[in-house]
């Protein structure tokens, strides 16, 4: 799936039109936007190997950079 895409960094940036909408997606992604984004990796984990999932999200740098540190999720248990 993910060659589906242009190669990148380890950057991606996503650039809202204004700032209600660049919250309301940093919300969203804090709140709930992780469980869907951890039940995806659920299925690539088993089709692909390394460490490919974003298991912790630090939204409270004080700054528009959220860090995001990877490994492989296996159900109850995070491998950080």
């Amino acid at each position: 799936m993910a060659n589906k895409f242009e190669k990148h960094g380890t950057y991606l940036t996503l650039e809202f039109d204004n700032y209600e909408a660049a919250q309301h997606f940093k919300t969203w992604l804090c709140e709930a936007g992780e469980q869907d984004y951890w039940q995806w990796m659920e299925v690539r984990e088993s089709e692909e190997d390394g460490d490919i999932t974003g298991l912790t999200f630090d939204y409270h740098t004080g700054t528009d950079r959220i860090p995001v540190k990877c490994g492989r999720f296996t159900g109850e248990v995070e491998d950080v």
